[in-house]
């Protein structure tokens, strides 16, 4: 999935601008959007049928990573409210090396690109200004 900056700019604009649409006088609800930093372990296990000394390694990195947040919080009564997120990375990280025979020893990267995830925040209101939730992320 190729990704054109200047479109997503301008969907995040979009999103940005709807905030006349948010339910008015509640804390926690309507658009929300921002840009995070995020730490990342990532791992991968290699299996190939046509080479075999690639199999069984399981090479890994640590990265960081600028992410796009985007969400929206939607209030299910007075107390409790679900926000509904999307996160993209915006740069690819490293996922680490990994060395095969392939008419001699070779070393290959393996990188995450355009890593992309979704999440659901259910919470609970406290008070006016103190949300307890929980998130669930699909990556």
């Amino acid at each position: 999935m190729k990704l054109n900056l200047p479109n997503a700019l301008a969907a995040t604009l979009a999103l940005a601008c709807t905030a006349a649409l948010a339910q008015s006088g509640q804390n926690f609800v309507g658009p929300a959007v921002g840009i995070g930093v995020t730490a990342q372990n990532n791992k991968a296990a290699l299996t190939s049928q046509n080479i075999p000394s690639v199999n069984g390694q399981a090479p890994q990195g640590n990265a960081t990573a600028a992410t796009l947040l985007g969400s929206w919080g939607v209030a299910l009564s007075d107390r409790w409210v679900t926000t509904l997120g999307l996160a993209w990375d915006l740069n690819s990280t490293d996922s680490g090396q990994f060395k095969y025979t392939s008419g001699g020893q070779q070393t290959g990267t393996l990188k995450v690109k355009e890593h992309l995830s979704i999440s659901v925040a259910p919470g609970y209101k406290v008070s006016t200004g103190l949300l307890v939730y929980g998130k669930l992320a699909y990556h």
